[in-house]
């Protein structure tokens, strides 16, 4: 696959590649770079929240100066059980991607970019895994798609979480043991999973159990046991029907399961 370093290690190879042919800095100063993960069957890598264990790929940039790159953007996960917890992350394949950001004075050569990028791969142990991933970019007046990169970064787009449209109505009510998220979204929802963005709020290997109404549906999800104090909102990534939406919902006062 055209792009810059590509590494075997145990249970994986990770390609660090471009979704371009090039940057443009006067005209198209941003362009995605991504890490590939191939996994072999059977072995995944973490979520941004890894569940009950482990713990998502980490990266450190090295680039020239006036260049910067934004966060690692996280495709919704899968559930992923193992023994008698639940993982959340990634089977198979996945591109994490992140923005390069050129300088408009940037001139004309290459860009040298360096990532040292950790990661844990998991199947019933985890290993941990190091490398030093390079790639060169040019710069260039202007920009193409890289057509052997384009469709992954493509495919990974649709699976990046959303906002919630804004005439959802969420709310979530706090029972003894559980929470009921309830998701307005004006019609019947037939499949609906939920991703907390933080540990500890919900028993992540818990069932979720689905509530379908005529205007959306509700989830039940059983709280952490490591849940000390009470919430004001349950953030995370509602995932209905192969679309994924960032939540934030107002959490309603305690009340006993059967109300």
């Amino acid at each position: 696959m055209a792009g810059g370093s590509v590494i075997s290690a145990p249970h994986v190879k990770i390609s660090l590649i471009s979704e371009e042919n090039a940057i443009a800095p006067r005209t198209r100063p941003e362009t995605w770079l991504g890490f590939y993960f191939q996994l072999e069957p059977g072995w995944h890598v973490y979520w941004i929240n890894p569940g009950d264990s482990g713990a998502p790929p980490r990266v450190t940039w090295k680039l020239p100066p006036g260049f910067s790159v934004g966060p690692l953007q996280w495709p919704y996960p899968e559930r992923i059980p193992t023994s008698s917890l639940m993982d959340y992350g990634y089977q198979g394949s996945v591109l994490l991607m992140a923005q390069l950001h050129a300088p408009s004075a940037a001139g004309a050569g290459s860009v040298p970019v360096v990532a040292d990028l950790r990661w844990l791969v998991c199947r019933e142990l985890c290993l941990p895994g190091r490398a030093e991933l390079q790639f060169t970019l040019p710069v260039a007046a202007a920009a193409a798609p890289n057509p052997e990169t384009h469709l992954l970064f493509e495919a990974a787009r649709q699976r990046l979480p959303r906002p919630a449209p804004a005439q959802w109505k969420l709310s979530v009510q706090s029972r003894n043991e559980a929470f009921l998220l309830q998701i307005g979204t004006g019609r019947r929802e037939p499949a609906v999973s939920f991703f907390p963005l933080e540990p500890g709020q919900i028993e992540d290997a818990a069932p979720q159990i689905l509530h379908r109404a005529p205007g959306g549906a509700s989830l039940e999800l059983k709280k952490s046991d490591e849940l000390l104090q009470a919430l004001s909102s349950l953030s995370g990534v509602v995932v209905i029907s192969g679309r994924a939406y960032v939540v934030n919902a107002p959490v309603r006062g305690e009340q006993p399961v059967g109300n």
